[in-house]
């Protein structure tokens, strides 16, 4: 079972940290602040797409993590419903994506991905079954 820290020291402080966990109601900006806090942590934020607003970036942390991540030794794996909603800068430092299903009446979610990962996966991710992806992966 998960530990719930409100802050690095209290992180710091606990003999055996486990992670940080999250849960609703909590703002996305705060957690990754935290985990830059931290440190050595891999953040893992469901719903990435509120780090955003017209893929303009509304987390500063969440940026920084995906720009400067590493410095920190923290990661990022994050899940978001529209693609299309994401800033580029967040798509354009995966290195690995899992594309589930998307429907032709998401046009502009397809778009994206035809734009970003390929006209081939814009493809396959409306052949896809419930549960069913495909991975892009960077290399």
């Amino acid at each position: 079972m998960g530990r719930v820290y409100t802050s690095a020291a209290a992180y710091m402080r606990d003999p055996r940290p486990m992670g940080l966990s999250v849960f609703r109601g909590v703002d996305v900006e705060d957690v990754a602040r935290l985990a830059l806090d931290v440190r050595d942590v891999t953040l893992v934020v469901d719903e990435m797409d509120r780090a955003c607003e017209n893929k303009r970036w509304h987390s500063p942390s969440v940026k920084r993590i995906v720009h400067e991540g590493r410095h920190f030794r923290c990661g990022l794996f994050g899940t978001f419903r529209r693609t299309a909603n994401v800033s580029e800068d967040l798509l354009s430092q995966v290195d690995f994506a899992f594309l589930f299903r998307t429907s032709q009446t998401s046009p502009y979610d397809l778009l994206t991905i035809k734009q970003r990962f390929g006209e081939r996966y814009a493809l396959e991710v409306q052949t896809l079954g419930f549960g069913e992806f495909v991975v892009w992966s960077d290399e």
